[in-house]
């Protein structure tokens, strides 16, 4: 048996798989930021730890499990003193460090534009970077900082807690840190500046190599065996795409849906292009050590958020189903738009305030939920509302998957929430007539990719040399229909934000 810790920012499971990588079991908990007497908002690592090792002892009562794989969100680092306790909080990325310590960072390391190009990552808010927060740490929590002996990502800190052996690899290393060098593939300058390197795992692993053996302690403690071994864990974007590297050949692009958008194309070598400098488009590094060029902007959050305000405003709930006629019309006209980004500083158009525009006239997102009388003028038809809204969502997609270099052609596979929208789906179907369009319907994509570093782990192998029946995904084809596609209502999409 494989038991997984997945860490999402707000959902905390333990998923339990056979070697068939069939889910037996799913428990989960919610544990949310606290935020401490000086306003700074940091995560509940200790308690988490605490409720991962009860769900361990309570599996093994049960079951022989043979090993342990860890996925986790990105940015998280954990700092311990020498007697392995916090030397100072696991601060969220969803505080702000604050302007002064912000232009200090660029002042000292460079501009957005340069640290983009030389880490291939993106400034992302304000502590959506671990470098940053970091430094952030070493100015806030000076005196506590100094403790530091060890310092480990989250997916390393609870293998860490499980086998007592350090580790890194380069998914979590690389994932807009500021503190990969993605051409030498090493540590970079920044993390070398800031005095880490002396704190972190000398040697670069790979996600399916065992950190080690569970503790005699853990053992001891959960009934789990003494052979029971720990990968090194993964970054879980890059979880979520293990399983389509290992079932691709040949050119894709992987559209992951949810809260974050993250959408994802391997590629061979780190490359910008000037316009997408200063914008939310970096690489994050896979599980073979090779960059992935990816683009996120916020569209489950839009989504969510404007479907919340129609649902009020038309006193009634769920969306509209798919009518060409109506999408037909909303793209023609291209004059009902929704712009982005309802959480500022962050996307493609980092600098776009968030708004809705109607027949050239624009509604401030902060009218739209103030103002009945404004409502009343834009949402004038329920299935025309939630029609340009998805438009609007395909539009910001169609743009995001130029930034990846997708040309059109090839694979393009859309998973997590926006599966289920037929509207959204047809759409970015309609958008490219020569791609081959699907949804597929991988559940627990991210778990399923750490399940797979389990069994390499436990065979031995590489992951793309694993029996590929036990991880197939199964793929629904979106048929082009025939529609206008988006390309027109892509422009005037843009056009608005730019202007």
């Amino acid at each position: 048996m494989i038991i997984v810790l997945d860490i999402g920012k707000t959902n905390k499971k333990v998923i339990l798989f056979n070697d068939k990588l069939e889910i037996l079991e799913t428990r989960k908990k919610v544990f949310n930021e606290i935020e401490q007497a000086d306003g700074i908002r940091v995560e509940q690592t200790k308690e988490l730890e605490s409720w991962f090792i009860e769900q361990l002892a309570d599996l093994a009562k049960e079951h022989d499990i043979d090993a342990i794989s860890i996925t986790t969100h990105s940015t998280n680092v954990v700092c311990l003193d020498k007697d392995d306790n916090l030397s100072i909080p696991t601060i969220a990325y969803t505080n702000e460090a604050g302007k002064e310590i912000d232009q200090l960072f660029f002042d000292r390391f460079g501009n957005f534009e340069k640290l983009q190009e030389e880490t291939a990552t993106a400034a992302i808010g304000s502590m959506i970077n671990t470098a940053r927060i970091l430094h952030f740490a070493q100015i806030k929590y000076k005196d506590d900082f100094a403790k530091t002996k060890k310092i480990l990502f989250y997916p390393q800190f609870f293998g860490y807690v499980l086998t007592g052996k350090v580790a890194i690899e380069s998914t979590s290393l690389g994932s807009h840190t500021y503190l990969f060098n993605p051409y030498k593939k090493t540590y970079s300058r920044i993390a070398e500046e800031l005095g880490l390197t002396e704190f972190l795992p000398k040697t670069i692993s790979k996600p399916w190599d065992v950190i080690g053996r569970i503790s005699r302690e853990m053992s001891e403690r959960t009934g789990i065996k003494p052979e029971c071994i720990v990968t090194t864990g993964i970054h879980d974007s890059n979880s979520s795409l293990l399983p389509y590297l290992i079932n691709n050949e040949k050119e894709f692009v992987l559209n992951s849906t949810g809260t974050w958008c993250v959408i994802m194309r391997p590629d061979k070598d780190v490359e910008f292009h000037k316009e997408e400098l200063g914008r939310t488009v970096y690489y994050n590094i896979d599980a073979y050590n090779a960059p992935v060029k990816t683009i996120i902007f916020m569209g489950g959050a839009e989504y969510e958020t404007y479907s919340k305000m129609l649902e009020e405003h038309f006193e009634e709930t769920g969306m509209p189903e798919y009518e060409k006629d109506i999408y037909n019309k909303v793209l023609t006209e291209s004059s009902f738009l929704y712009l982005p980004s309802v959480i500022k500083g962050v996307g493609i158009y980092p600098e776009s305030k968030p708004m809705v525009v109607k027949n050239g006239k624009r509604y401030s997102f902060e009218t739209l939920e103030s103002s009945e009388e404004a409502r009343n003028e834009v949402f004038t038809d329920r299935k025309e509302s939630y029609a340009a809204l998805n438009a609007s969502l395909v539009a910001q997609t169609v743009v995001a998957l130029g930034y990846t270099g997708f040309t059109g052609n090839g694979s393009l596979y859309t998973e997590g929430g926006f599966v289920n929208n037929t509207a959204y789906t047809q759409l970015l179907a309609d958008s490219f007539p020569d791609a081959e369009v699907s949804t597929t319907n991988l559940k627990e994509a991210t778990a399923i990719g750490a399940a797979l570093l389990a069994i390499s782990a436990l065979e031995g192998v590489d992951p793309k040399d694993i029996d590929k029946s036990i991880c197939q995904i199964e793929k629904r084809r979106i048929p082009h229909s025939g529609s206008l596609g988006t390309a027109e209502y892509t422009k005037a999409f843009t056009h608005e934000i730019i202007s």
